[in-house]
């Protein structure tokens, strides 16, 4: 029998088959039991089925969730000091996430800086030899989370689920992960700046789509619309960059 307490050491369920704390809560997850605010410490979930789980407010210090299933597990307000998620589903996860705007594309940019600069066999090499998530702490605004949660669990809470997915490649595999992050900063940055410029181009582009498809009463392939396309932006982007005098 295995009873699993919450942390005013109150029993919020019994197993009378499991073996182990692991089967208990897979057994109770089961049977739609919350386990909001349970003492689980140090508990080993390596490979459990934790799928739709409510660990809401607990106590999960040091315990270990590797190859665990997490898919839309609430972790919101557990105490996740030094867990271990490796290898985890995290699909659709809820987790106090403290995600830093901009910051994956500054890990991107840092680690790509030189061959060097990215090692992801430690979590910090050197001073200026990080991997993923180590570049993440380095750069973040709190530096008090790697001090909290550890550098993994921190990593996640600042760059979310996805980047997380990446915290255990091999260098050249986040290599290539962080060159698509890279370039996908660089075309954000570029819209932006033609937003910034243009502000108004969109919404000028449409009325003009919409006077051109009254008075063309039959379009008659794509390749139509995609000329009157062509030449609406270009004559707008003349007209910004080419004022009349």
């Amino acid at each position: 029998m295995i009873n699993i307490k919450n942390m005013e050491g109150k029993i919020i369920f019994t197993s009378k088959t499991a073996k182990t704390i692991k089967q208990a809560v897979e057994e109770a997850i089961l049977q739609k039991v919350s386990l909001q605010h349970s003492e689980l410490v140090g508990v080993d979930f390596t490979g459990a089925n934790l799928a739709g789980g409510d660990f809401r407010g607990s106590d999960l210090y040091i315990s270990e969730f590797d190859c665990a299933n997490c898919t839309g597990t609430d972790f919101t307000g557990a105490n996740l000091d030094r867990t271990s998620f490796d290898q985890a589903n995290l699909t659709d996860t809820k987790i106090d996430f403290q995600i830093e705007e901009g910051l994956l594309a500054k890990v991107a940019q840092h680690a790509l800086a030189n061959d060097k600069a990215l090692d992801m066999d430690d979590w910090h090499t050197c001073d200026t030899v990080h991997c993923i998530a180590g570049w993440a702490c380095k750069l973040a605004k709190d530096q008090r989370l790697e001090t909290i949660y550890g550098t993994p669990i921190a990593g996640l809470l600042l760059l979310g689920t996805k980047a997380y997915s990446h915290f255990y490649d091999t260098t050249e595999e986040a290599r290539v992960y962080l060159e698509g992050i890279n370039k996908q900063s660089k075309r954000d940055a570029k819209k932006l700046a033609f937003s910034s410029q243009y502000p108004n181009l969109e919404n000028e582009i449409s009325a003009l789509i919409f006077l051109s498809l009254k008075k063309r009463t039959a379009l008659e392939t794509n390749n139509h619309v995609v000329e009157i396309l062509t030449k609406i932006v270009e004559s707008k982007i003349k007209e910004r960059t080419n004022p009349k005098a």
